[in-house]
């Protein structure tokens, strides 16, 4: 049986009644957990115009079945919906279970020497081993609270210029809608390579895609392909042609694509080519509309 092209999840917020909605792009599914649910993320300006956080509890019909309120800085779960007629488990508070982060090979820790990622609103804690030598420690919070950041960072770069550049990761991951602990393996090597320079809004653009791609898909059709091939030269000046050919196959690859989520590419690439060149590429093909990007992100509709 063909999957549907495009799936609609739909449902109404419990404290503002907003009726809150996504597309679900073909390539993305739900992939529920042991009890049947899989947990997503949707942060929304909510009641009395204040920003909360509803983590859904999604099955594999696509249905919310339940959802919890989390108000930014007081981080208090205030309602469930009753679900005890569906007989699926209501979330309650744990304990934090910690994950570790699996270095990539690329992965040098010339700056970055040691992380560890607190998500207070799925209550897991990301981490790497404990790093060593001359140190800097960076804490930081997400502008909500939701997110808290501990790193060690080496003392060759300045505390104020890596603070800034953790403090960005915060609060990108504060809007993800589902978390992939995959992707901080690419990040950590992303971040020990640009760290120790000036953070502008590509790199900030590069991070969100990462961090987000898990559930975005990358989209090209032949007319962007034909238009790289003429005007190439004139959009991205001095590429090599080892550049070239690069650029062109990540085009390629994303024609008329209905089955690859971007994490996928990156995984696919970076067996020869780094996590930050092919951030930088799509960053450059994204920005003169040669590619598209289909996000899993909930919005309002009214009716």
């Amino acid at each position: 049986m063909n999957k549907p092209n495009r799936v609609i999840i739909t449902y109404i917020c419990n404290i503002c009644q907003q009726k809150r909605m996504t597309i679900l792009p073909k390539a993305l599914d739900v992939r529920v957990d042991d009890r049947g649910l899989s947990e997503y993320v949707d942060v929304h300006v909510c009641e009395d115009s204040k920003i909360k956080a509803n983590i859904l509890f999604i099955d594999s019909d696509h249905a919310v079945r339940s959802q919890v309120s989390v108000t930014g800085k007081e981080k208090e779960k205030e309602d469930v919906t009753d679900t005890s007629f569906l007989n699926i488990p209501a979330p309650t508070k744990t304990e934090f279970s910690e994950q570790q982060i699996i270095l990539h090979r690329r992965f040098k820790a010339n700056f970055v020497k040691e992380i560890m990622i607190r998500d207070k609103l799925r209550q897991l804690i990301y981490r790497t081993e404990d790093g060593e030598g001359e140190l800097t420690q960076i804490y930081c919070n997400s502008p909500m609270g939701f997110i808290e950041i501990n790193a060690s960072i080496s003392t060759r770069v300045q505390k104020e210029l890596a603070l800034e550049w953790i403090s960005k990761i915060a609060t990108i991951l504060e809007e993800v809608v589902h978390f992939d602990e995959r992707t901080f393996t690419h990040l950590l090597a992303y971040l020990d390579e640009r760290i120790n320079k000036n953070i502008e809004d590509k790199e900030i653009a590069e991070m969100d895609f990462l961090l987000n791609s898990p559930i975005s898909v990358p989209i090209s059709n032949q007319e962007s392909l034909d238009n790289f091939g003429k005007q190439a030269e004139k959009l991205f000046s001095n590429l090599a042609i080892i550049d070239y050919s690069y650029y062109r196959s990540i085009l390629d690859e994303c024609i008329d694509n209905e089955n690859k989520t971007l994490f996928d590419i990156i995984e696919t690439r970076s067996q020869k080519i780094s996590a930050a060149y092919f951030l930088s590429i799509f960053y450059d093909l994204l920005r003169n509309a040669l590619i598209r990007l289909e996000k899993f992100q909930f919005f309002t509709i009214s009716g």
